[in-house]
């Protein structure tokens, strides 16, 4: 199953930064040859507030027009010098520029339905619409409800503002797994984005350490070097598996990519330890430029739609990281009948 990406929702809070994942949702659009949809939420103000502060009807439709020639206007700055990069007009890649009045998560995951959007695209570090430092309530409060994958895309920490025609370059993708059966579906978006980016794949998965109070319990004596043992029977028992799965994955997805698939993939590691600490050391470590996270899988991300590693995750990393839940209406894909 090859992702198919028609439509972007991107989600804009109007601040400088939002400029740095527009140029990612760009990116996509034109891999994909996909139309994006902006949108950006007005806040809505207690009818009580409006009347004491004498704004009227058309203030408010004077608003509404202003935040659409503002939005035209960015999008017109960001295309002019985007466009040599990308070979094809910039602006094309818009389809529409929505601006709603509501809570911000509920006109996102509103128009993403209405509008048929396939990926949402949101930024953090923004000053409006996601209010803390890395991942604002508006971005969780989407991730938490919505079943289709979602881009966030943080500022990177060696800047505090981009701005211009910049255009990512994914050469390197960390793919973590829990091994549940779901997670050839996030797989299947790692190869699609690797093989259009020319990209490899850093494939990770974590084997949690035996907790230290097992070793001083009565009777527990001399189990240390067992349980060491264990788990590096474990270690390479996951490796084989991991690598048997991308093979028959692989074989069927060659007919829809091309081939090589399996040479999309650099690397397999299985380290012990704690799996959010593991995904933020490996990204640094291996020089990853995205993180692709599954969701609703039975080990790693343990609730419904999006678990405790994931939400971590999303806290306390400074790269772009796609979150994949099952599309709605899916409880089980399967490696063997993706």
């Amino acid at each position: 199953m090859i992702p198919n990406i028609e439509k972007i929702l991107y989600a804009t809070d109007l601040s400088r930064n939002s400029a740095y994942a527009f140029s990612h949702a760009i990116d996509m659009a034109k891999r994909h040859d996909a139309k994006i949809v902006i949108l950006h939420a007005l806040e809505l103000i207690p009818a009580w507030a409006e009347a004491a502060a004498g704004i009227t009807p058309e203030m408010k439709r004077k608003q509404h027009e202003e935040v659409i020639e503002d939005l035209r206007k960015r999008v017109q700055e960001f295309c002019r010098g985007a466009e040599a990069r990308l070979g094809r007009p910039c602006v094309e890649l818009v389809l529409k520029i929505l601006v709603t009045r509501g809570y911000p998560p509920e006109e996102i995951l509103n128009a993403a339905n209405e509008e048929h959007c396939d990926v949402i695209f949101m930024a953090s570090h923004g000053k409006g619409f996601l209010v803390t430092t890395f991942l604002g309530s508006v971005s969780t409060a989407v991730l938490h409800r919505t079943r289709k994958p979602v881009f966030v895309i943080p500022l990177p920490s060696e800047k505090t503002a981009i701005e211009g025609d910049m255009i990512p370059q994914l050469k390197k993708i960390l793919y973590a797994t829990d091994l549940s059966k779901n997670s050839a579906y996030a797989f299947s978006y790692a190869a699609d984005m690797a093989k259009r980016h020319d990209a490899r794949i850093v494939i990770l998965h974590t084997i949690e350490p035996v907790p230290e109070s097992i070793y001083v319990e009565e009777g527990a004596i001399g189990m240390e070097e067992v349980l060491k043992k264990a788990k590096e029977e474990e270690q390479k028992g996951d490796i084989e598996e991991i690598k048997n799965r991308l093979q028959d994955f692989c074989r069927k997805l060659e007919t829809q990519i091309g081939p090589p698939c399996v040479e999309l993939v650099s690397k397999i590691l299985v380290p012990i330890g704690y799996p959010v600490n593991e995904i933020l050391k490996i990204a640094d470590l291996e020089s990853c430029d995205v993180v692709v996270l599954g969701t609703h899988g039975k080990g790693v991300l343990k609730q419904t739609f999006l678990g405790s590693v994931a939400e971590d995750v999303l806290q306390r990393i400074r790269k772009p990281i796609f979150i994949i839940p099952l599309p709605s209406g899916k409880v089980d894909i399967d490696w063997e009948t993706m």
